[in-house]
């Protein structure tokens, strides 16, 4: 039980970090999001293990910082697919990420079964609807002009509409599959942390700096500052609520079943999607709708069936 609460509540974390990062992202470079979120969450993690006196577990750490670097390919591309399509389409796309486990446990011999390998099919069936749906959002409509950004500006030769739709998809998808890898990993260093748990979350973090840094010099981005009191802040937000959802991701993980843990920590993106219908009044279409559902049904098919 205490697993569950605690894959939960990664859920409730990562939904409202994202949710905040939905909005930062067409303010802010997505790459600096990643950078200064990473840093920050490096810096006080690190803190929190040595004050806490937790034993340092090399293999931990190294694991931790594998796991990192997937997770940072997760996190920059789910970030670029929020510039390009509506929250409540990328976001429940990014959350059947949660799949990969399960599928990684069938290769291994262990089947899902019927249930688990419809569930799968049904996830399928709504990343294709999410990537033919149309946008009722006034911005994503034909005659409206396309959302499409670069990292601090609108792209200077902006794609059609559909375009953006199908690029948000696809991104979105190896978004999914970048986070599905890292939940496999991130078990793997809590199973080898013994107590020393906050170490893997330390190793998580700065795992990620190293592609964030890269990506922002290749991204030659104008300035590397962020202005703003209101942007400080929800940087400040998504650093909170991202480092809470990782401790708890790897404390849940040492205790409970990968599968089981995986699905509960992805239903983040589905908070997501709902923070977004209720305080952005963003609108979907029925395709869209119907897409998403059956992303959420399917995932939590795939749960039942374990």
């Amino acid at each position: 039980m205490v697993s569950v609460l605690l894959a939960l509540s990664t859920s409730l974390g990562y939904g409202a970090a994202d949710f905040l990062a939905g909005w930062a992202a067409r303010r802010i470079a997505p790459v600096l999001i990643v950078l200064y979120v990473q840093a920050l969450q490096s810096v006080a993690v690190l803190f929190i293990a040595l004050g806490t006196a937790q034993p340092l577990s090399v293999a931990a750490l190294l694991w931790g910082l594998s796991s990192g670097f997937v997770n940072a390919v997760g996190l920059l591309l789910y970030y670029r697919a929020l510039t390009f399509g509506p929250v409540g389409v990328v976001s429940p796309i990014v959350a059947s990420g949660a799949v990969v486990p399960i599928v990684l446990s069938a290769v291994q011999g262990n089947s899902p079964g019927i249930l688990g390998y419809l569930g799968l099919a049904t996830v399928l069936a709504g990343v294709i609807v999410s990537a033919v749906a149309r946008s009722s959002d006034p911005v994503h409509d034909e005659g409206a002009s396309p959302p499409c950004r670069g990292a601090t500006r609108p792209l200077r030769d902006q794609p059609p509409v559909d375009t953006c739709q199908t690029q948000a998809v696809v991104l979105a998808v190896v978004a999914a599959l970048a986070f599905g890898g890292y939940f496999v990993l991130v078990d793997r260093a809590s199973a080898t942390a013994a107590t020393g748990v906050l170490w893997v979350t330390f190793g998580v973090q700065v795992g990620t700096l190293p592609l964030a840094v890269a990506s922002a010099f290749y991204e030659r981005l104008e300035r590397f500052t962020v202005a703003g009191g209101a942007a400080l802040v929800t940087l400040g937000g998504i650093t909170v609520f991202n480092l809470g959802a990782d401790a708890s991701l790897a404390y849940a993980l040492q205790g409970g079943n990968l599968g089981i843990v995986s699905v509960l920590s992805s239903l983040g993106p589905v908070i997501t999607g709902v923070l977004a219908r209720l305080l952005s009044k963003e609108r979907l279409t029925w395709l869209q709708l119907l897409g998403s559902c059956l992303i959420v049904v399917g995932t939590l098919t795939v749960l039942t069936s374990n």
